[in-house]
């Protein structure tokens, strides 16, 4: 044997041992660092949203400076435990709550003060997605949209797995339905 090639072939086994271990030991030291990073959301753990007077930012959810709407609050401010305080106003949105948070509604924006009767916050899911099951839950096509006194209206055609059926859609701005 010549002692150029065992010496090569010793020195290539050490580099892949000590890669080997190196990502061993990253790997087991990843959880422990994922665990110390800061949670990406405001300082509190309350959350505030107006639909009124709030920006979705990266940035949002104080008194202050409201989130606009709750499902950004939820997927972008919020982490589990959080409380959202959530202003007056009718909320058009579909909501998937994948954390524990308490939802709170009935607060004025202006001081955040809490009076249930007085200041009605309503959650409006009829912006919701097709399901499987609906009458249109397989698919939508054909429709046609008109301007009727500043609300749009969509026509079109749903299916479902065992007939067609045709839906009126409005919105009020031509994007939300």
């Amino acid at each position: 044997m010549h002692p150029k090639i065992r010496s090569t072939s010793i020195h290539r086994l050490n580099r892949f041992a000590f890669i080997v271990i190196a990502s061993l030991f990253l790997l087991c030291a990843l959880p422990h660092v994922l665990q110390r990073a800061p949670a990406a959301h405001a300082q509190s753990d309350v959350i505030h949203v107006d639909s009124a007077s709030g920006q979705d930012t990266d940035i949002c959810g104080t008194p202050d400076m409201p989130c606009k709407r709750i499902g950004y609050a939820l997927e972008n401010r919020a982490a589990a435990g959080d409380t959202l305080r959530v202003a007056q106003g009718v909320y058009v949105e579909n909501l998937t709550v994948d954390k524990p948070v308490a939802l709170e509604g009935g607060y004025e924006a202006g001081g955040w003060s809490r009076a249930i009767d007085q200041y009605e916050t309503i959650i409006d899911g009829s912006n919701s997605r097709t399901v499987m099951g609906d009458w249109d839950g397989v698919g939508i096509h054909q429709s046609i949209v008109i301007s009727d006194a500043g609300e749009y209206k969509m026509w079109y055609r749903g299916w479902d797995l065992t007939s067609n059926s045709f839906g009126l859609a409005t919105s009020p701005d031509g994007v939300t339905w």
